[in-house]
């Protein structure tokens, strides 16, 4: 699977802020996840594809988990 991921190119062209950016996805996701509670608020969404992947008519409401301040 490690191989199959490009988004940071590879070889001698890699990102050269690759690891920076893996250090923030590593701590900053987890927290986010851990702090606050996420609710879907619509049913469906549409994901159009293209060069990147968007999402439209996605709504979700974000509330702070008590006791984590």
């Amino acid at each position: 699977m490690g191989r199959a991921m490009l988004q940071f190119g590879q070889g001698p062209r890699v990102c050269i802020g690759r690891r920076l950016s893996e250090i923030e996805m590593y701590k900053l996701l987890p927290t986010i996840l851990t702090e606050f509670d996420f609710e879907l608020l619509v049913e469906d969404w549409e994901v159009c594809g293209g060069w990147f992947h968007r999402t439209r008519n996605v709504m979700c409401k974000v509330e702070r988990r008590r006791g984590t301040e």
